[in-house]
C-alpha cells in the first residue's frame, strides 16, 4: 500500500459553508483514521486555512475517492503526491 501528502487550500468566498460543515467533517475524518485509510490531517495556521493530509491507498485513485467522500470536498483544492 503506497502513502500520499495530500495538500488542500479551501476554495475563497464559501466560509458559511465550510464554518457549517465542520461537524461532519470531523466525524468524517475519524471514520477514515479507523479505517486506516487517513493517517494524519496538519491544519495551517496561516489565514485562509488549508492543510495537509497523509493517506494510504493502494493507488492515488482510491485515495481520491477516499477525499471525494469528505464532505468539505466541494470547497477544496487539492493536490495530491506519492510518498517514498
Amino acid at each position: 500500500m503506497a502513502r500520499y501528502m495530500v495538500s488542500f487550500t479551501f476554495i475563497p468566498g464559501h466560509q458559511a459553508e465550510i464554518m457549517a460543515l465542520i461537524p461532519q467533517e470531523q466525524a468524517h475524518v475519524k471514520v477514515l483514521k479507523e479505517a486506516g485509510t487517513l493517517e494524519t490531517l496538519y491544519l495551517s495556521s496561516e489565514s485562509g486555512g488549508g492543510g495537509w493530509i497523509v493517506m494510504q491507498g493502494e493507488s492515488k485513485e482510491e485515495v481520491v475517492k477516499a477525499l471525494e467522500t469528505l464532505p468539505l470536498h466541494p470547497y477544496m483544492v487539492l493536490e495530491i503526491a506519492t510518498l517514498r
